[in-house]
């Protein structure tokens, strides 16, 4: 695949699988996902530079030990996870929300026999 076929957030999903691969196994790694070897270095670089979205190519070298390396994969990998939850967490408490809604019109219908108000606060008869 070339460069320009891949978003920025693939290139740093890409970047920090490929940082989890054992030495050895990167060149069949690199392989199956059609990725050239002087691609993933650039992405590297940028991923590892923060630079990612701004599309600048880093000049300098970054050092980043394979422990950083690890880390920074944790992380990421955390933090996507994070992510899904808190989204979950937000549905959740949207649908609740909802539910409980309904469930206050539906008593006031039941204690006092008139239709409940809208959401602005007026009355929703006619």
């Amino acid at each position: 695949m070339e460069y320009s076929e891949f978003t920025p957030e693939q290139w740093r999903d890409l970047v920090l699988e490929y940082l989890a691969v054992p030495h050895g196994q990167r060149q069949a790694w690199r392989k199956a996902r059609g990725v050239r070897e002087y691609t993933l270095q650039t992405w590297r670089r940028k991923v590892l530079a923060g630079v990612v979205q701004s599309g600048r190519i880093p000049r300098g070298g970054v050092l980043v030990s394979m422990e950083e390396n690890q880390e920074l994969a944790r992380l990421h990998a955390e933090n996507k996870q994070l992510r899904a939850e808190l989204d979950a967490a937000k549905a959740a408490a949207e649908s609740s929300a909802r539910v409980v809604d309904a469930l206050g019109k539906a008593i006031e219908l039941l204690r006092g026999g008139a239709a409940p108000k809208g959401s602005d606060g007026t009355d929703s008869r006619p």
